[in-house]
């Protein structure tokens, strides 16, 4: 996306936590689209704006647009990973998994 974001003006490009910024407490998706919403109400102010997001990224841009700041007058979701079953974020698990494939986490 950065790319592509880079020939279009004003676009600014967000990091989820914990991928370029500092992590939060939870790790959810509602804690993520919540802090998303409110770093886009920060940043934008009354701006209109439209959200993009690919993959996670377009899951988080869908959970930011419900809580309907008025600026976020659309979402396009690129290719997100949609399920008929939520699936849990689950940080914890993976750790070993990733420790054993990298050497350190």
């Amino acid at each position: 996306m950065v790319p592509l974001a880079e020939q279009i003006p004003n676009c600014v490009v967000g990091h989820l936590p914990g991928h370029g910024v500092p992590s939060l407490s939870e790790t959810s998706l509602d804690a993520w689209g919540k802090a998303f919403a409110v770093a886009v109400a920060t940043f934008f102010g009354a701006r209109p704006i439209l959200l993009v997001g690919e993959s996670l990224g377009a899951l988080v841009s869908l959970t930011a647009a419900r809580f309907q700041l008025p600026t976020i007058g659309a979402v396009v979701a690129i290719d997100p990973p949609l399920s008929a079953n939520p699936w849990p974020l689950e940080v914890a698990d993976l750790r070993p998994e990733l420790r054993s494939m990298f050497g350190h986490g």
